[in-house]
Parts: structure tokens; sequence; C-alpha cells
């Protein structure tokens, strides 16, 4: 009753339902409590997500204790995330995406150890990412994508390691990408693009075998494309944007799952290697915006699912090769 009373606006009449003294808590709509055991009758679940609720989170949420599951996401919720939530130690999914929270994360959400995903995208947190995160040894998800965070990837990063998706896009992040990100073995997804990472790509990034999506466009990166012959599942490699040198590394064409190649706008240099044309599942090829020189190679013409090719703004010279007129 407290959560419904900073409720500002419910245009659905999703929480008609609360209070109701004729109608057990358990049935109002959003909750489902526990059958069994200690948790019998106790709240286990708050889904309330995309309702057009307007309000704030009331801190007393923190003592519903036996929670696993709490869903406020695509809401209109704004002030601070109450430090309270840290007091919910069976939660496991914590989903408060696409609202317009405020403030910094509180450290004290650490405490829900049993945490399985963390979502907090599209909202207007500030500050860094808090350290003690390092304890949430059984996520699998965190996403703080689209808000206004500052600071370093912490270095204990490398602590999370049944995490598969890191997702840190468009924020004001800065400092290096940290090593220890190539502890995370289970890692599927690592997307930290439209921040201002700066300094080199850490080779340690070939250790994660299981990634399929790896995107850090639009950086201040610098340095060579690091050894990366590894990552046998990558679907997506992003890398576009940054300043990154050297040459096109020729192990490419060995990851023959990838569908998207896209080094746009970056200072490459050398020939398109001859390698890509084994890429046969490539869609979108993109390497326009750099230095590349020589000719494009005959091979390309192998890609028969490319969809986009864009090696505009570059040194190239010679034929367009008549092969490319087959890809249909």
């Amino acid at each position: 009753m407290s959560f419904k009373s900073r409720i500002m606006s419910d245009p659905s009449r999703s929480l008609a339902s609360w209070g109701n003294l004729s109608l057990p808590m358990c049935q109002w709509q959003g909750v489902v409590c526990g059958l069994s055991r200690r948790r019998r009758g106790r709240v286990v679940v708050l889904d309330l997500g995309e309702l057009n609720l307007l309000g704030t989170i009331t801190p007393a949420l923190g003592n519903l204790t036996y929670m696993r599951r709490l869903n406020l996401a695509q809401n209109h919720f704004h002030g601070a995330l109450p430090q309270e939530l840290g007091n919910l130690h069976d939660l496991e999914t914590r989903q408060l995406s696409n609202n317009s929270i405020q403030g910094q994360i509180p450290p004290s959400l650490s405490n829900c150890t049993r945490l399985v995903s963390i979502s907090l995208q599209g909202n207007r947190l500030q500050g860094e990412i808090p350290s003690e995160f390092s304890s949430l040894h059984n996520l699998q998800l965190l996403d703080l994508g689209e808000n206004r965070l500052t600071g370093r990837i912490p270095l204990n990063i490398g602590s999370l390691v049944n995490l598969k998706h890191l997702i840190l896009e468009f924020n004001n992040m800065t400092g290096e990408i940290p090593t220890e990100i190539g502890r995370l073995e289970n890692l599927n997804e690592l997307s930290l693009g439209f921040n201002q990472f700066s300094g080199t790509l850490p080779t340690s990034l070939g250790n994660l075998s299981a990634l399929t999506f790896l995107s850090i466009p639009a950086n201040e990166l610098e340095g060579s494309i690091p050894p990366l012959q590894s990552l046998l599942s990558l679907n997506v490699l992003e890398l576009a944007q940054n300043k990154l040198e050297g040459s096109i590394p020729s192990f490419l064409g060995n990851l023959s799952s990838l569908k998207y190649l896209d080094f746009q706008e970056n200072a490459l240099v050398g020939q398109i290697p001859e390698s890509l044309g084994s890429l046969g599942l490539l869609t979108t090829l993109s390497l326009s915006t750099n230095y590349l020189s020589g000719l494009i190679p005959d091979v390309l013409g192998n890609l028969q699912a490319l969809t986009g090719l864009y090696i505009d703004t570059n040194k190239l010279e010679g034929f367009f090769p008549l092969s490319m007129l087959n890809l249909s």
C-alpha cells in the first residue's frame, strides 16, 4: 500500500484491486505469492511492467524479503533507487529498464547475492558502477545501457564468472577496457559502444570463446585489432568509429559464424584481405572511411548472403570485380 501511495498516475487502473478488502492480497494485479513452506502467502513476485505507472519507488519494497522477481520495466518511475532494495536477499531478477530513475546505483544492491539478472537500461542513472557488484557471483545479465554513468569499468569485473551479457553502451564511461574482462569465459554479449573508452583493445578479449556479439563502436580506442581467432561463435564484430590502426587481420576469414562486420571510420591501412571471401554467412561488410588501398578482392563475390557492402572513402583502385554482380 505504501507502493500504491506513491503512484501519481495509473491510466489503466492497474492497481484498482490493491487495497480491496474483499480480495486477498495474493490476487491483486501483479502480485504473486508463494504456495509452500516459508514462502506460503508471502509476496514472491511483483510484476508491474508496461503499465504506464507514474511515480517514485517506495523504500518499503525492501520489506518484501521473500521476493524473487521485481519487474517495474517500461513505466514512468522517477526519483532515486531506494537503498532498501538491498534487503531483498532472495531476489533473482531486478527489471527496472526504460523508466526515468535518477541518482546513483546503490552499492547495497550487491547484498542480493542470488541475483541472476539486473536490467536498469534506459534510465537517467549517474555516477559509477559500484565495485561491490563483484560479489554477485550468480549474475548472468548486467544491462546498464542508455544511462548517464561515468567512471571506469571496475577492475574486479572478472569476478562475475557466470556473466553472459554485459551491456554498458550509451553512457559517459571513460578509462581503458580492463584485461580482467577476458576472465568472463561464459560471456555471450559484450556491448560497450558510445562511451569514451580509450587505450587499446585488450588481447584478453581473445579468451572469450563463447562470445557471439562484440560491439564497441564510437569510443576513442587506439592500436591494432587484437588476435580474436578463437571467437569461432562470433556473429557480430563492431568496432566502428574509433582510432584503430594497422591492417585488417586475415584470421577474420576463419570466423565462419560472422554475419556483421563493421570497421568503418577508423585509421586502418593495407589491403582488404582475401580471407574475408570465406565468410559465407556475412550479410554486412562495412570498411568505409579508412585508408585501405589496393584492389577489391574478386573473392568478395563468394559472399552470397551479403546485403550491404560499404567500402567507400578509402584509397582503393583497379576494377570493380565482375564476380560481385552475382550477389543478388
